[in-house]
């Protein structure tokens, strides 16, 4: 099989597979609602960290509000 192939997923394995994206990404919000806190804290909102994280953090947000919206 070539790399660009891939097998038919299962019912579970999907459901696994999403489950973990979807852990991932709350992960992935909170981590960067920390470093935005500490940041913060440190008088450093105008740096590109902050910046990015923020972006990043919003991205995040509007992924789980999806997820909320259909109840997931």
């Amino acid at each position: 099989m070539n790399t660009t192939e891939k097998t038919a997923m299962t019912p579970e394995e999907k459901l696994a597979a999403y489950e973990r994206m979807q852990a991932f990404v709350k992960s992935e919000y909170t981590a960067l609602t920390e470093k935005m806190e500490k940041l913060k804290a440190e008088d450093k909102t105008k740096t590109v960290s902050y910046r990015e994280s923020l972006g990043c953090r919003t991205y995040y947000k509007a992924v789980l509000e999806l997820y909320e919206k259909f109840g997931l």
